[in-house]
């Protein structure tokens, strides 16, 4: 049983790292093409665009993180059941409310690094 957990566990993380990787790959293109207007010659220069953009990913992790998670774990379970995988899983005895704590401690575990990103990283970098 440990190790299913563990297995639905790392798919869960895995999908929302993938989500959020992506997410802020995404909206920092978008900030970095806003930045773009206010480049000048002899002043505001394409480096110092890459570093505002760069020192506002904590910002942007705690803002995309919610919704990273949601989607992530919505992925992870969408293709444990279109594998088959769930139903493996299940046939193994992992009953429903287990695969729930599981989901819902891995929620309680992002939630947890969302905050700390948000009130340790976030303002030092601002």
């Amino acid at each position: 049983m440990k190790t299913l957990r563990r297995y639905l566990r790392r798919e869960i993380v895995r999908a929302t790292g993938f989500v959020l990787f992506a997410l802020l790959a995404l909206f920092s293109f978008f900030d970095l093409l806003a930045q773009m207007d206010d480049l000048r010659p002899g002043g505001y220069t394409l480096p110092q665009a890459l570093a505002y953009v760069a020192l506002s990913l904590p910002s942007r992790t705690y803002e995309l993180m919610p919704i990273a998670a949601l989607i992530g774990a919505i992925f992870a379970l969408a293709q444990l059941a279109a594998h088959s995988e769930y139903t493996a899983m299940r046939a193994a005895g992992l009953g429903r409310r287990r695969a729930l704590a599981v989901v819902a401690r891995v929620g309680l575990g992002l939630a947890v690094l969302t905050a700390l990103v948000g009130e340790v990283l976030s303002p030092s970098a601002e």
